[in-house]
């Protein structure tokens, strides 16, 4: 499905346009708007996504009109999303959604006529916030604080993709442990070395801080690639607003309309996953890693997903950056020696670096090749001022 976004006077924003592409990574200094990027383009997949339920459920008779479902407000969306100090009266935001549009100026468009089509959204979000959580889940901070909301879309999904996998075990690839939990009155997170033989464990909330931020894009990406059924995306929706009017319908007799209630009227699955810093507090190698194990459970090279999956990143690592290329050339080649299995097609990918207000495309033009250079400024002042003191 073919989407663009077009933005002016957001934030810091001064102009962009660009086309998604189902791998997406932004980088550039901080407040240069990265992280506010990552969280419009959730935030208005999330307003298509609800605009294709309340379209569903009139269809199928479930509701008479769009607003039965739900009544969405921008400015209280803005607010949850933290975006409400970016949008001004000259804002502008044009977001394509395949054959849908969404234009709006000073404020989110949350309704439209949609054009194509049904599908089935999950958007997911991984908070730069989140090395916090082992504390939570551990009690250290009381349970009852109020999470951010991006934080807490964190928190709830990697709860839920813990308990759907097999063994309770997970392997975090970035820093080479295993997690894995144990039972009790409060059950806890724990890591553990994989060598056979090795009796170290601890504490999840005790352990590196490379380890607390990495394993969430991974279990999360993971289950959502993997194991992530769709029919709960109605399901949430029922829960906020079908079992009153399925009451309804049984006292009328109405019940061909409940009958409809299935993911088939729903042409394509589609997966949003937007990461913070995926980089925070990792080494290099370990960042390499990272990138390797998302990229594969994303876009795997020889099987095929049952769902689209769209993956973006905002980061300050030239490091990832870098590996990009080679990722590039892995699947150029169809060698993935060095990347772990992992491999991305040049024309799926976006890159782009924020300065000034503005993205600049990073992708070499006529060439299968990212251009780092610019990225490379702060390593050669510091050696062309070295040979300056040197003499």
């Amino acid at each position: 499905m073919n989407q663009q976004l077009y933005i002016k006077n957001f934030g810091p924003i001064a102009q962009m346009d660009i086309t998604l592409k189902p791998l997406m990574v932004f980088i550039g200094e901080s407040g240069s708007g990265k992280s506010a990027i990552l969280k419009l383009i959730s935030l208005l997949k999330w307003v298509h996504k609800q605009n294709n339920l309340r379209t569903f459920f009139v269809k199928t008779g479930i509701a008479k009109k769009k607003s039965d479902y739900s009544r969405l407000n921008s400015e209280a969306l803005l607010k949850t999303s933290g975006l409400n100090e970016f949008i001004r009266k000259d804002t502008e935001i044009s977001f394509q959604a395949g054959d849908t549009l969404y234009q709006s100026k000073g404020k989110i468009l949350t309704d439209t006529k949609l054009q194509g089509d049904l599908t089935l959204d999950k958007i997911a979000f991984v908070s730069e916030n989140r090395g916090v959580l082992p504390d939570i889940y551990a009690n250290k901070i009381p349970r009852n604080f109020k999470i951010p909301y991006y934080l807490e879309d964190t928190y709830n999904n990697f709860l839920t993709a813990f308990e759907q996998f097999d063994k309770k075990e997970f392997l975090i690839e970035s820093t080479d442990l295993i997690l894995f939990q144990k039972k009790g009155i409060l059950p806890q997170f724990f890591v553990k070395d994989r060598s056979v033989g090795n009796t170290f464990e601890m504490h999840l909330e005790n352990s590196s801080s490379g380890t607390k931020t990495a394993l969430f894009p991974e279990i999360i990406v993971s289950y959502l690639t993997q194991k992530y059924d769709f029919g709960e995306v109605l399901t949430g929706a029922f829960n906020d607003f079908l079992m009153s009017k399925i009451q309804q319908m049984q006292q009328m007799g109405n019940m061909e309309a409940v009958k409809n209630i299935n993911s088939a009227h729903f042409a394509t699955k589609t997966l949003s996953v937007f990461i913070e810093e995926p980089e925070l507090s990792l080494y290099p190698s370990a960042q390499r890693r990272l990138i390797n194990r998302l990229v594969k459970d994303c876009f795997p090279l020889y099987r095929e997903l049952d769902r689209q999956v769209q993956l973006a990143f905002a980061t300050h690592s030239p490091y990832i950056v870098n590996h990009l290329n080679l990722l590039i050339k892995a699947f150029d080649k169809a060698d993935t020696r060095f990347t772990n299995g992992a491999a991305i097609n040049y024309e799926h990918l976006g890159v782009w670096k924020i300065d000034n207000g503005r993205l600049h495309d990073l992708k070499a033009t006529n060439q299968h090749f990212i251009d780092v250079m610019d990225l490379s400024e702060d390593i050669n002042e510091i050696y062309d001022n070295y040979n300056t003191i040197n003499g």
